[in-house]
């Protein structure tokens, strides 16, 4: 049961991944924001960014934009998914050596 819920925790926070991921690289390349795709990515992943927005100067040159804030997130994120790796690891072993 506890592999079932590690691979559900695995997989959901490896769509989180590649969601930032795509829009650090959208806004490295500059992406119009007008564009339907680049709207979608704003809204799907708002949550997930809203509360690193503006947590570091972002630089920029002209439409050209590095997120230091979004890898804030990943990195938030993936610590995340760590420590719940380790906790559900340790109710898997609790539970086998009761």
């Amino acid at each position: 049961m506890f592999a079932r819920v590690r691979q559900a925790v695995d997989f959901v926070f490896f769509v989180v991944y590649t969601l930032i991921g795509l829009q650090v690289v959208l806004e490295m390349i500059g992406a119009t924001e007008r564009a339907g795709f680049k709207q979608f990515m704003n809204t799907i992943t708002a949550p997930l960014l809203g509360p690193f927005r503006g947590l570091v100067t972002d630089p920029s040159v002209g439409r050209f934009q590095f997120m230091f804030s979004f890898i804030a997130a990943l990195v938030a994120y993936i610590l995340l998914h760590v420590a719940i790796r380790k906790l559900l690891r340790l109710f898997a072993r609790r539970r086998t050596s009761l």
